[in-house]
């Protein structure tokens, strides 16, 4: 048993059963620190590679803001109708929210390359790291002024147009500004980096 357990690898020890104290002794024993014997025993996941083409990549942002402007824009037409149009048009910008909503989340909740700025640095290398960073300061130089604009004129709007309609502007204007707060930085990596190689 001893022989067999000197050739085989953390993940195979786990299989087998073994406990981890005798594991630990065992990777001690080979030279193994500790750190190493965390890390081989909670690998980690693995990242994608399955990105698409860049084409696919920026057809995706262009897709997921333009949904955005579309929903705010059919908000507004629907305000100006009155009655049952308002009810209907209200309710169908709901699900195509909700859906434009589930197919942005879906693709920034991946676990691959180009997702840079939503994994943790020790799961990039080098050059994805300085991408991320990157990503990053660009985000932050765009999302700036914007966030600079946005608060007055929402209260500038809020103030000519009190009621419903001043309300429903301000809240597309911070929804907007939160939709790009919460995806500019993958976003610009995806619109960035080129195709993968085969």
């Amino acid at each position: 048993m001893t022989e067999d357990i000197q050739n085989l690898s953390v993940a195979e020890l786990r299989q087998m059963g073994v406990p981890p104290k005798q594991i630990l002794a065992e990777m001690k024993r080979r030279g193994m620190s500790n750190r190493d014997f965390i890390e081989a025993w909670s690998p980690k996941p693995p990242i994608s590679s399955r990105v698409g083409s860049r084409s696919l990549r920026r057809k995706v942002v262009v897709a997921m803001y333009g949904s955005y402007f579309l929903i705010a824009l059919g908000m507004q037409l629907s305000f100006q109708a009155s009655g049952r149009w308002m009810t209907a048009g209200l309710g169908v910008l709901a699900v195509v929210a909700v859906a434009a909503a589930t197919v942005a989340n879906g693709w920034l909740g991946r676990r691959t390359y180009v997702n840079a700025p939503q994994l943790e640095d020790r799961e990039l290398d080098e050059r994805l790291v300085q991408i991320k960073n990157q990503a990053y300061r660009t985000a932050y130089k765009i999302i700036t002024p914007l966030v600079l604009v946005a608060g007055p004129l929402a209260y500038f709007l809020l103030s000519i147009e009190p009621g419903g309609h001043g309300i429903s502007h301000a809240i597309l204007i911070y929804g907007g500004l939160a939709l790009l707060v919460a995806t500019l930085p993958t976003a610009i990596v995806a619109w960035r980096e080129p195709d993968p190689e085969p």
